[in-house]
């Protein structure tokens, strides 16, 4: 037996909303855009790879997801990188390569706090190619969980992370 046309536009109707219910909000992370950021023919570039974490970004059992985190994470490490790259510019030294590569990415929601957890693997190279060292930094932040602070907690282990990274580049620099 066929059910009505009247049946049939209920149950789609019925369905498009639990779809639209399921469907995640995106919310970027990314600030306004800076001018720290590193031109290609800086001393010294920084390339993201997030091939290895599941992007974007959510917290179990949240509607909002964030977005852009890999671009937040490479701005953070611009911005932290800007005296680093001075001192090459100054030194005259070989140009370098950074690759930082996000290898996990976590949020979790506990007691109204979002949790957000960063790890990233970060290799220096000279761009002819010679290795100059690598590490590895995590970077834990928690906050409110509202979608509007989420952002900034995302944004304070993306800077967290950054902060780090550059730390290990200007400690990898030559004398």
């Amino acid at each position: 037996m066929q059910p009505s046309a009247g049946v049939s536009a209920l149950r789609a109707f019925a369905v498009s909303l639990v779809c639209a219910a399921c469907t995640p909000e995106a919310i970027s992370v990314l600030a306004a855009p800076n001018s720290a950021e590193g031109a290609n023919d800086s001393p010294l570039r920084v390339n993201v790879d997030a091939t290895s974490v599941h992007l974007p970004l959510r917290a179990a059992g949240e509607r909002v997801v964030f977005v852009d985190l890999d671009d937040a994470v490479r701005r953070a490490v611009d911005v932290d990188l800007a005296p680093s790259r001075e001192l090459l510019r100054r030194r005259g030294g070989h140009p370098l390569d950074l690759l930082v590569e996000l290898v996990a990415a976590r949020a979790e929601q506990t007691d109204g706090r979002l949790v957000v957890y960063l790890t990233a693997r970060a290799t220096l190279r000279e761009r002819a190619g010679a290795y100059v060292g690598q590490t590895h930094a995590r970077a834990a932040t928690a906050g409110p969980s509202a979608p509007e602070h989420g952002v900034a907690v995302v944004r304070q282990a993306a800077d967290a992370l950054g902060a780090k990274v550059a730390d290990f580049v200007a400690a990898s620099l030559p004398p």
